[in-house]
């Protein structure tokens, strides 16, 4: 309950910032582009300290090397990933006339947000760390949390930049800050879930 609290608290403050500082859609997008790469940045950490418990027919060595296989494999295609969504900020900020540049005070807040969002998600990966020690976690199914987690809430909010509705910030973060606490409380369902163990 802490984590998801702490989730949504990071949401709130967000759209809470982007509405009283007069932001568009696309000032909020950086905010939450910084959040994905947190969530990367966590996700890599969890692969990297996930015990040799999830298969029982492989040895240490072999599971030290094939989780950094699969670490570097997340690295490369969330980054791949994240170029594109990048680009995609950037181009449509700098394609709309008369976008003024980032004030001192949009970069505070920006920060603010982002530093939000860091402390929330740090304490959820430090409860995720207590559940994987007791071996709930595959490593094939921590690669695809994240992106999983990801896509689904900056889906809408690209819709969103697209459709520019007025009060578009409320009405997409909103929904942005329902699909982060619908996908925080399905990853941590599903790998919460005791393990069967095979020939059991």
């Amino acid at each position: 309950m802490i984590a998801i609290a702490g989730i949504l608290a990071a949401n709130i403050f967000s759209v809470a910032v982007a509405w009283n500082e007069h932001w568009s859609l696309l000032g909020l997008l950086w905010v939450y582009f910084i959040q994905n790469l947190i969530i990367g940045f966590y996700g890599t950490r969890r692969i990297l300290k996930l015990g040799a418990t999830d298969r029982d027919d492989e040895s240490l060595l072999d599971h030290f090397i094939r989780k950094r296989q699969v670490a570097w494999g997340f690295v490369a295609a969330y980054l791949i990933l994240h170029i594109v969504y990048f680009l995609f900020i950037f181009i449509n900020t700098v394609a709309k006339d008369g976008h003024p540049p980032p004030t001192d005070d949009d970069i505070f807040w920006t920060a603010a947000g982002a530093l939000a969002f860091f402390l929330a998600h740090g304490f959820s990966f430090r409860r995720n760390l207590e559940k994987d020690r007791r071996g709930r976690a595959p490593l094939d199914t921590l690669f695809i949390i994240p992106f999983a987690r990801v896509l689904p809430m900056h889906l809408m909010l690209f819709v969103g930049v697209q459709v520019n509705v007025e009060g578009g910030i409320v009405f997409f973060g909103i929904l942005k800050t329902i699909a982060d606490l619908a996908m925080h409380w399905a990853e941590h369902y599903v790998l919460g879930r005791p393990r069967v163990e095979s020939g059991t």
